[in-house]
């Protein structure tokens, strides 16, 4: 495996004791809630630890990495493939479930090269420190480009005769953009499961769409007040990613304040947006041919 920058990689364990014992005794539907906030309090509380203490973080994620390998891997050499210059969580953190991705090491069916790539090679790969790998096939696995029409991909939109462009709006909640009338996507979250988001959005899309059919609303768009002073930023899901610093001129902006900036933590997203009655704020409505907001 080829490789330019090394990255934080945590074994998890295959067989939740605790999730076994809830789900032997106690109802299907209790169990399953109360293993859903047990994964995801152990991982937002890891996260915590990681952005909070990251030296302390390193020196525990690097320590069960390194004995993952230390039977067939020396200490330099697990150096070498195994740090990342970056802190946990600056990027994202990879789970390798069982420890899987360390056992074909471990078992002699893999090696590692870390580096930049010069050129291809007849034969391989030429690294530009020197090293030639040797490779009949070449599988890429990287070069990630996030789509610079957001949310919309490969289709043209116009709206009122001007043509959308990403890096000109706003993302109101993590799942509209402003001035971009009855439009609603769904965007998971970089630092825990992508599907606790995808549950809040549908929560949310499922309270707009009520609230609009009793009040006869036939459209709903996210507006920013001039006078509420939003800073924007670049939208990077609080990642230090290439793909999201590379994307920061042509992907929608983020707020420095609610509603226009979310979509990063789960807990706070669930209370403001799903608990208690729909909050219209920053929505502009219509409804029989009269504006409301």
């Amino acid at each position: 495996m080829v490789q330019r920058t090394p990255s934080y990689i945590a074994a998890l364990q295959e067989v939740d004791p605790w999730a076994n014992f809830v789900n032997d005794w106690l109802p299907q539907n209790i169990a399953m809630r109360i293993n859903k906030w047990k994964a995801y309090l152990q991982g937002a509380l890891f996260y915590q630890y990681c952005t909070r203490y990251p030296d302390s973080a390193i020196k525990e994620i690097k320590a069960g990495m390194f004995s993952e390998v230390s039977s067939v891997m020396g200490r330099e050499e697990f150096d070498r493939h195994f740090t990342p210059p970056y802190n946990p969580w600056e990027q994202r953190l990879c789970l390798a479930p069982g420890g899987d991705f360390f056992r074909p090491i471990r078992e002699g069916k893999a090696t590692m090269v870390t580096g930049h790539i010069d050129h291809l090679t007849e034969n391989g790969i030429q690294m530009k420190n020197g090293n030639h790998v040797e490779a009949d096939l070449i599988i890429s696995a990287t070069g990630l480009t996030i789509q610079p029409n957001f949310p919309f991909s490969t289709i043209k939109v116009s709206i009122d005769g001007e043509p959308y462009k990403a890096s000109t709006h706003l993302i109101y909640n993590g799942i509209m953009i402003s001035d971009v009338p009855n439009l609603a996507f769904i965007v998971g979250y970089t630092n825990a499961s992508w599907t606790l988001k995808a549950d809040i959005a549908s929560m949310y899309f499922t309270k707009l769409l009520n609230y609009m059919r009793k009040n006869k609303i036939i459209k709903v768009v996210p507006r920013e007040d001039p006078e509420a002073n939003v800073k924007h930023e670049n939208f990077s899901g609080e990642l230090s990613s290439g793909y999201f610093t590379r994307s920061g001129d042509i992907l929608p902006k983020q707020g420095d304040k609610f509603p226009w900036k979310g979509g990063v933590n789960y807990i706070l997203d669930l209370v403001q947006m799903t608990f208690g009655g729909f909050s219209t704020d920053s929505l502009e409505f219509e409804m029989e041919n009269k504006k409301t907001s």
